[in-house]
C-alpha cells in the first residue's frame, strides 16, 4: 500500500497539493485539471481539511431579497445559495417572496 504524499514541514502548499494530485492521477487515471485551479491559499485551509488536493466548483444562485427586521440586521438581503439541486434557489426565492409580502422576518 502506497501512502498519500505528505510534507512534514508544511503540508498546506501548492506544491504539496500538486504532489497529491499526481498521486491520485497515478492511482486512478482520473484527470485533476479542474480541482487544481483555485484562488485560495492552501495555508488558509490548514486545520479544516487533510491531504488537500484542490477545490470543487458548485454553482451559486441568488435568491431574495429577504426582508429582515432584527436587533443586529435590518433591511433587504440577497442570499447566495451553492447547490446542484434543481429548483432549490427558485423554491427559496418563492419563500422569501411570501415572507416579504407578509411584512418580512422579525428577528430578536
Amino acid at each position: 500500500m502506497t501512502k498519500i504524499p505528505r510534507d512534514p514541514e508544511n503540508d498546506y502548499t501548492n506544491e504539496a497539493a500538486d504532489e497529491r494530485r499526481k498521486f491520485v492521477r497515478g492511482k486512478t487515471f482520473c484527470k485533476t485539471d479542474h480541482i487544481a485551479s483555485y484562488s485560495l491559499d492552501p495555508a488558509a485551509v490548514a486545520g479544516n481539511i487533510e491531504n488537500f488536493i484542490g477545490v470543487s466548483q458548485v454553482p451559486i444562485g441568488l435568491a431574495g431579497p429577504l426582508v429582515v427586521y432584527g436587533d443586529h440586521a435590518e433591511g433587504e438581503y440577497y442570499i447566495p445559495l451553492a447547490t446542484t439541486e434543481g429548483t432549490l434557489v427558485a423554491s427559496y426565492n418563492r419563500g422569501m417572496k411570501l415572507l416579504r409580502e407578509s411584512g418580512g422576518v422579525i428577528v430578536s
